[in-house]
């Protein structure tokens, strides 16, 4: 999708899970991207250099605070390993 060979008719929306795993080359096309399109970059753990951006108003930070409905939550089992 970041190639230069690779044209898009009419994007509107780019959704990024995990920007952190992006290269410096990925990035710097995303920035030009987001001249034309709106991009919206997800992250369960970000990164210190988002984080600070998001604080310092360079880019827009949003919290989920709400599970969706019907959610299940995750149960986690600790148990002993068995011997032979």
């Amino acid at each position: 999708m970041l190639s230069k060979d690779v044209h898009f008719k009419d994007l509107g929306l780019i959704v990024i899970d995990e920007e952190h795993r992006f290269g410096v080359a990925h990035k710097e096309r995303l920035k030009r991207l987001r001249r034309e399109v709106a991009v919206l970059t997800l992250t369960a753990t970000p990164i210190p250099r988002t984080l600070h951006f998001a604080l310092s108003g360079l880019r827009d930070l949003s919290l989920v605070t709400t599970a969706p409905e019907e959610r299940l939550a995750v149960r986690t089992t600790v148990a002993q390993a068995e011997t032979s």
